[in-house]
């Protein structure tokens, strides 16, 4: 799973479960490098939000293409809504900061008081991520078990035989 692998494009005459074959499971491993890169320091804002980005091009492409996978591709998929739900969270949490501290309230009559439950939340909600990071990815292995379930998955992939549990 690197992320110095250049994704293949969409082929033009080729059958749209072919292209989902050869497209989709780098953009998960794009994700789950991008998730990966967040622990590697503390993580900052600007790191969750591209990986919050990341998963909203990668969920809607899989949802594009749900019709084409079986139940694998909804665990995929519930995953996803999980961590773009704390993501979305914690991006709220910077912009309402962002819009008490420009319009002043964060000076007015329990200003700070607001500026510290918005502090609370963010921690909160960036440990649940974390946590939940953790655990739906906790082998290094992950982004292969989603890329082979989303290309062997497609039409005509080779190989239909792997469980949703491989997924978890």
């Amino acid at each position: 799973m690197s992320g110095t692998r250049q994704r293949p494009g969409w082929a033009p005459g080729a059958s749209s479960a072919s292209n989902s074959r050869r497209v989709l499971p780098h953009l998960a491993c794009e994700f789950l490098a991008l998730g990966g890169a967040v622990f590697a320091d503390a993580p900052i804002p600007e790191r969750l939000h591209d990986l919050r980005l990341a998963g909203k091009r990668l969920r809607y492409s899989l949802e594009l293409f749900r019709e084409s996978y079986g139940p694998e591709l909804d665990t995929i998929l519930r995953t996803l809504k999980k961590i773009q739900s704390a993501l979305g969270r914690i991006s709220d949490c910077d912009a309402t900061e962002r819009l008490v501290r420009s319009t002043g309230l964060a000076d007015a009559e329990g200003g700070a008081e607001l500026l510290h439950a918005i502090e609370l939340d963010r921690s909160e909600t960036t440990r649940t991520f974390l946590l939940r990071w953790r655990r739906f990815f906790r082998s290094t292995e992950a982004g292969e078990v989603w890329a082979r379930a989303l290309g062997d998955h497609a039409p005509g992939g080779p190989d239909d035989s792997h469980s949703s549990a491989d997924l978890q």
